[in-house]
């Protein structure tokens, strides 16, 4: 068996998003299968350290960019030009093709899988709609149409694409991510207090609601943000954010509602510090209008965090009746459900419906659901 992989995703952003699942998948595929030979190409040295494995191979291609000028033209010729820097690799009939975001060589004889992550640009395009955005929708919908195999992240996603393009179920499969181990419950209120202390010079002395991750369009923070200002426990409960900082727009909804001292931004989050987060947080809020899947939903559960999330079709499939739902829409929904988080807190109940909706989540699993598709077309 021979995978080859574009490795593209680990040259824009390594360490997060896309780039994490695949880090992930490919380390335990190798292990699944150490007679298969996995290949990773890419047209700039990686910025993530991959594992070190036998049948594990990073190979260059030659990076036809730093040819093309002018610049201004370079994002929408970007598609073109890794067509054909991938367009020399070696192959047979019986390798696998699998890119990380959406390219593939110019031509390739053998297999083709492509991983789809959600249809947020083809749903949404009120959040996007700049002349990229829209050639990717084509080349994206012409990739699914040439594919053997298309992996959805979940039901969502599948029946979403089978709905905008007409696309057989059959050639339809949901492989599930997952969440990664350095993410669990720490039961003891002392453990709690003593790891949130190693970020007492970051955090508000109070009670705090989470939200983490980016906050433009689709995500919904800002409904979140003014849900929040008018909220009666805004006083006693601040409002951590893990990202960027912020921006304008939120600078005036802070200043305007005077929530300066209720509202904290951290960035460069680790994963041992987010655990930290998820334990001592008293609610985990995720608003978004739109998920292909939502990583988040399984790390806070897995933290035991209580959490609240808009009712929106992904969000309903992976978590369950875990969350507390409401409208991505409406502020009132909002704060209902973030005074009954508040109210009822880690109970019994809620830790019982974590343990049984995670153990249908895990890296293990969906390494090996790979390994499957690609042993179905060999």
């Amino acid at each position: 068996m021979h995978v080859v992989y574009d490795g593209i995703i680990f040259e824009s952003n390594p360490h997060r998003g896309i780039a994490r699942i695949y880090g992930e998948i490919i380390p335990r595929l190798c292990t699944l299968a150490p007679q298969a030979q996995i290949d990773i190409f890419s047209s700039k040295l990686s910025r993530r350290a991959l594992p070190q494995r036998s049948n594990l191979h990073e190979k260059s291609i030659i990076d036809l960019s730093r040819y093309l000028r002018p610049y201004r033209l370079f994002g929408m010729m970007n598609p073109s030009v890794r067509e054909l820097e991938l367009s020399l690799i070696s192959h047979t009939q019986n390798s696998i093709w699998h890119s990380t975001y959406f390219t593939q060589p110019a031509y390739w004889r053998g297999h083709k899988v492509l991983t789809v992550y959600d249809m947020i640009y083809e749903l949404l395009p009120e959040f996007f709609g700049q002349k990229f955005d829209e050639l990717f929708c084509s080349r994206k919908k012409r990739l699914i149409e040439d594919a053997d195999i298309v992996v959805c992240i979940s039901e969502t996603t599948r029946q979403d694409i089978a709905h905008l393009y007409n696309t057989e179920m059959e050639k339809l499969h949901c492989i599930y991510l997952a969440y990664n181990a350095e993410y669990f419950y720490q039961e003891a209120a002392e453990e709690i207090n003593k790891a949130r202390a190693t970020l007492a010079h970051l955090l508000p002395s109070k009670p705090f609601l989470l939200y983490v991750g980016s906050r433009g369009g689709y995500k919904n923070f800002s409904t979140l943000l003014t849900a929040y200002s008018a909220w009666h426990y805004r006083n006693e409960i601040a409002l951590v954010v893990v990202g960027s900082a912020w921006s304008n727009k939120e600078k005036d909804i802070i200043l305007a509602h005077k929530l300066e001292l209720q509202t904290y931004t951290l960035s460069d989050v680790n994963d041992d510090r987010l655990r930290i987060l998820y334990n001592a947080a008293e609610a985990f809020v995720y608003p978004s209008i739109y998920e292909g899947f939502g990583i988040p939903l399984l790390e806070a559960m897995a933290c035991g965090c209580p959490i609240v999330a808009s009712r929106i079709p992904s969000s309903l499939e992976i978590a369950q009746d875990y969350p507390i739902y409401c409208s991505p829409s409406s502020t009132e929904e909002l704060q209902v459900a973030l005074s009954q988080a508040i109210e009822e807190g880690r109970n019994d109940q809620l830790l019982q419906k974590r343990q049984r909706i995670l153990p249908a989540y895990s890296w293990d699993k969906t390494a090996q659901s790979y390994l499957d598709i690609y042993t179905k077309l060999m």
